[in-house]
């Protein structure tokens, strides 16, 4: 009896129904596989059943779990610089005038720390019209000093203009002073003093004619003319 519960033993571990055997080798082809044959599907083991749960998830140790401070960066990079990086305010310096402001922190933190959204100073808009105000003012300025440089040479061409008409006008008097008004007015009290005397001469002699009455008219008229030159209503010194 013992035996026979022995040999029934040995019969189920060998058996494929015990789960502790091992899986019984796969069956052997019948033709030999060569060495420049390719294996195709036919050679795999397919299997009818139900699929296979899934593998458990592999753990870890904590040292090399992935930190979220190993996954970003501490500082980004630092962004590739065009090529006018340099503002426009520091273009026209000297290495001299530069020189303090590369060796201030402030200051070239500065250059970055000033956000664009930020609301402008109204200083440089001031400054740009400021300097139009002044390039204008020294436009004017110049063409003030042209135009009073002009202005003076035509005053000296006038001044030799002047010069010239009294010169002429001192040469003119000259040729027509003895038909000035006042050489003229001195010919008719002359000629006015001439024709009394002639006239008297001719009353003492008795002597009656037309010559006489003729000469007394002549006197009478330059007499009238010499009293309205002398009230200013005939030419004359007025």
């Amino acid at each position: 009896m013992a035996s026979s519960d022995l040999a029934s033993l040995s019969n189920y571990q060998n058996s494929p129904f015990n789960p502790s055997s091992p899986p019984p080798p796969p069956p052997k082809s019948s033709h030999p596989a060569s060495a420049n044959q390719t294996p195709s599907h036919s050679t795999y083991p397919t299997t009818s059943g139900p699929p296979l749960p899934p593998p458990p998830p592999q753990t870890l140790p904590p040292t090399q779990i992935p930190s979220q401070s190993q996954e970003k960066p501490l500082n980004p990079p630092p962004p590739d610089p065009s090529e006018h990086w340099l503002p426009e305010v520091l273009l026209d310096k000297t290495s001299q005038q530069l020189e303090p402001i590369f060796t201030s922190p402030p200051l070239l933190h500065a250059l970055s720390s000033t956000h664009p959204s930020l609301n402008p100073s109204p200083l440089p808009p001031h400054l740009h019209t400021t300097s139009l105000l002044a390039t204008h003012v020294q436009t004017t300025h110049t063409t003030l000093l042209s135009l009073r440089a002009h202005t003076q040479s035509h005053l000296l061409h006038l001044h030799a203009l002047e010069r010239q008409w009294r010169y002429k006008q001192a040469h003119m008097d000259r040729v027509l002073a003895p038909w000035s008004a006042k050489m003229l007015y001195q010919k008719l009290k002359e000629k006015e003093r001439e024709g009394e005397e002639w006239c008297k001469g001719l009353e003492e002699s008795w002597v009656e004619g037309e010559g006489g009455r003729e000469g007394r008219g002549r006197v009478w008229r330059r007499r009238e003319a010499r009293e309205r030159w002398d009230e200013g209503r005939v030419g004359g010194w007025r």
